[in-house]
């Protein structure tokens, strides 16, 4: 770390704080939900209502981030997640059908 963000971070009341955190956790969750399924920019984008333009921003932490966006961001991961796991139950439970079914030689 630098010597200036060093020397911001000491000037940081707990609020600005608390509130950095936040907006760093926020860009670090959207993140994870573009790689870990596989979204575009224009995709994340529309399935959390921001402009297109203003991805970058998002994803840098520095996005005038509110209490919809991290509603919008708990929604998001909840609908993948579940989608994911209802796949892969569909998977086991095809595989199992297929392993009951199939001759013993």
């Amino acid at each position: 770390m630098n010597k200036a963000l060093r020397n911001q971070l000491d000037l940081l009341s707990e609020v600005a704080f608390r509130e950095l955190e936040l907006a760093l956790q926020m860009a670090k969750s959207a993140k994870q939900l573009i790689k870990e399924f596989r979204l575009t920019p224009e995709d994340f984008c529309a399935r959390m209502d921001i402009n297109p333009d203003q991805i970058k921003t998002y994803l840098s932490g520095s996005y005038p981030y509110d209490i919809r966006n991290m509603a919008s961001m708990q929604a998001l991961y909840v609908e993948l997640h579940t989608k994911k796991e209802a796949e892969e139950a569909a998977k086991r439970a095809e595989l199992n059908f297929v392993d009951v079914n199939t001759p013993k030689q």
